[in-house]
């Protein structure tokens, strides 16, 4: 009972004041551009389909907690209900078809470096830092010299700034998100190494929802309006800097 009355005052936090409670209600990871993005766009996404929607920033682990107890609808990607012993909230969800968003995981180093990687078997010779709870980049990163986990993007630019690794994997949103906001300008892009695509996630309960959504994502892509608003987001995350809610 705690629990859902913490979450239902937390989710009165991420609807605009004097309007009634979201319809659905959505976890991401917190501290992550990508996920930034992803719920500013699929909140478009789902007022466009005529529900409000509330998305809540947590923890990776926190997130996978809300979904299997039941707290939340969904999430607004398999990342966020990934991690750990929790990964098992995933096999169980909806994905809503087709994807809403697509990111590219990309090589970050020291500028000095001078490095150029175009696979992942150029990761062969080095220490590559990656985040645990971000599947994406754990396959990239299975042939190097080196694997160092760490629990979120930050701690993995401030590493690869002073030097305790060689390369940092991330997506590429993130990566210029934050050698941006962190000022960390001798850090650069050396090569990207796969693209993923992003799908929105609902608990089993949802499926008239996942149609309706689903629907609402292919009209916006067929209308040539979806890559335009995914762009906005994030020109206008880069662009801005620092995000105090992300």
């Amino acid at each position: 009972m705690v629990g859902k009355v913490w979450l239902g005052a937390l989710c009165l936090l991420f609807v605009s004041p004097g309007s009634r409670a979201a319809d659905v209600t959505l976890v991401r990871i917190e501290k992550v551009a990508e996920q930034y993005i992803g719920a500013e766009v699929l909140t478009e996404i789902y007022s466009k389909a005529g529900f409000t929607v509330a998305i809540i920033p947590t923890t990776a682990a926190r997130a996978g907690q809300l979904t299997l107890d039941g707290e939340v609808d969904g999430g607004v990607d398999a990342q966020a209900l990934r991690y750990g012993s929790y990964g098992i909230a995933v096999s169980s969800m909806i994905r809503v078809e087709p994807p809403y968003y697509s990111v590219t995981t990309t090589a970050f180093a020291r500028r000095g470096r001078g490095l150029s990687i175009r696979s992942s078997d150029d990761l062969r010779s080095y220490r590559v830092g990656i985040v645990l709870s971000a599947i994406h980049t754990n396959a990239q990163a299975a042939g190097a010299l080196e694997i160092v986990n760490v629990p979120d993007t930050y701690l993995l630019f401030k590493m690869l700034q002073e030097g305790r690794i060689d390369i940092a994997l991330d997506t590429k949103i993130d990566g210029d998100y934050l050698v941006k906001a962190l000022r960390l300008g001798d850090i650069v892009a050396v090569g990207d190494l796969a693209k993923i695509d992003i799908f929105n996630y609902l608990t089993p309960n949802n499926a008239s929802l996942a149609r309706r959504i689903g629907e609402t994502i292919a009209a916006l892509q067929t209308a040539g309006q979806l890559d335009g608003l995914v762009r906005r987001y994030e020109r206008a995350l880069v662009e801005g800097g620092v995000r105090p809610d992300l």
